[in-house]
């Protein structure tokens, strides 16, 4: 399910042009994230949000993805710093 998601999905160095078609692959990739913590693959999951919150401009919804993926992978210093600099940041 993950190979068909990702090998379906426009590659984000490839959209560049219009806001929809990067909004859409910001899209593809939090279905992704979403869908590897369904399935308990943290690694894939935090690996994939990591690349989401860099991408999205570290929005607040894709770096909570991310903390949720440093906690569930076991990463939880991780997850305490990334939400620290987020509320630092604000």
């Amino acid at each position: 399910m993950v190979a068909s998601m990702v090998s379906g999905m426009d590659t984000v160095e490839n959209v560049g042009g219009s806001g929809n078609a990067q909004g859409a692959a910001l899209d593809a990739l939090r279905e992704l994230v979403a869908d590897c913590l369904d399935k308990h693959m943290y690694k894939s999951a935090t690996f994939f949000a990591d690349k989401l919150a860099l991408l999205s401009g570290n929005q607040e919804a894709d770096v909570y993805l991310l903390c949720q993926a440093y906690f569930y992978s076991g990463q939880h210093r991780r997850a305490l710093r990334l939400i620290e600099n987020a509320k630092g940041g604000a």
